[in-house]
């Protein structure tokens, strides 16, 4: 049973007197800032206000991970009132930067709102030991690998800060570091035995322009004597930001509906090529941009007949898995990127049994 967490207020009009017919929330984002892991959860509370002339009702709040929990009404909220939603962080586990998703959908009308809440977790208590657990030489780190999250390629990303520590007898220094351009990394020059630095990564997703999940190499030169050049892995996604729309840009928007979402299939040789096509529509008033196709598997490929499609019009995507070596259940997808603001990331997915 969802638990309520509504007040009903008036909402002062302007000097104009005049009123847009929309759902809106102060604001869509929230900073927690730095954050203790050891002081549990932390909460921010979403204030929307009802514009519209009839009473609206959520339907659903779908957060984009377990870590964080949502509490809202369960009542309609009358037109020129106010309600909330709560949405509760639970730090515990996830130490360094956080940047979670929440997607909100009212009724009548379906129209969605993502909010979001960020911040950095920092440990307390804990020996280096415990909280650094990946060891190169005298560096150690959390892991082999620094994940930057999402990142948006409309949007200026945030610096992310990782710590390093020294357990070495001497005196760690880092002359260099070696990086792809879309990257500006900054590091200590010296760290001292027993103690930490800050590394700072910033992403540039505008120099990389390829949506999805992206891997790249990041390699500190040091002076520590037994492996001077320390390897590592950096994690980043990048998609598309879009801000809070009112209910009139909504309706003008481009929307994206895919006539299936998952193709199945029974057993498939492994000297078959499964071949499937699967057709969108643009139910939207302006034009539909598929931004990007991205396959989570080697094994397949995709491509659209048309990267861009007129509002009432259709357009195919061009699925090719070949199961070559590949023997078992097999649950494979295709990640389309589009300029529709409700459902900007949707998935295809392939499931189905390969003969060994």
């Amino acid at each position: 049973m969802k638990q309520v967490l509504i007040f009903l207020c008036f909402w002062v009009i302007d000097v104009s007197g005049q009123v847009q017919k929309t759902i809106t929330f102060r604001k869509d984002s929230h900073d927690f800032g730095v954050i203790q892991e050891s002081g549990g959860s932390v909460s921010h509370t979403f204030i929307f206000r009802n514009n519209t002339a009839q009473p609206v009702e959520i339907k659903s709040v779908e957060s984009s991970c377990g870590c964080t929990v949502t509490k809202w009404t369960d009542h309609s909220v009358k037109p020129g009132k106010e309600g909330q939603i709560e949405a509760l962080f639970d730090p515990t586990g996830r130490p360094g930067f956080f940047r979670k998703s929440i997607q909100v959908t009212f009724l009548p009308d379906s129209v969605t709102t993502t909010l979001q809440i960020s911040g950095q977790v920092t440990e307390k208590n804990k020996s280096a030991k415990e909280i650094f657990d990946y060891r190169d030489g005298q560096l150690k780190t959390r892991s082999s690998g620094f994940n930057l999250g999402k990142v948006y390629i409309n949007q200026e990303s945030p610096s992310r800060n990782f710590n390093l520590y020294n357990e070495g007898p001497a005196t760690l220094k880092i002359t260099n570091a070696v990086h792809p351009e879309h990257l500006i990394v900054k590091f200590p020059k010296e760290i001292k035995s027993g103690e930490t630095g800050v590394l700072s990564i910033k992403y540039t997703p505008s120099k990389k322009t390829i949506f999805g999940l992206h891997t790249d190499q990041l390699e500190l030169l040091t002076n520590d004597a037994d492996n001077p050049l320390k390897h590592f892995s950096v994690i980043a996604t990048i998609e598309e930001f879009f801000p809070v729309m009112t209910t009139e840009l909504l309706e003008r928007a481009p929307r994206m509906d895919l006539s299936i979402s998952e193709i199945k299939f029974q057993t498939l040789k492994q000297e078959m090529i499964l071949e499937k096509e699967v057709t969108f529509r643009n139910t939207g008033k302006m034009p539909l941009k598929i931004r990007s196709l991205v396959p989570n598997c080697s094994c397949l490929s995709a491509s659209v007949d048309s990267a861009e499609v007129l509002p009432g019009n259709s357009g195919k995507i061009n699925i090719r898995f070949n199961p070559a070596s590949r023997p078992g259940r097999q649950i494979k997808s295709v990640v389309i990127y589009s300029n529709d603001p409700q459902h900007p990331v949707q998935k295809i997915t392939l499931n189905g049994l390969v003969a060994d």
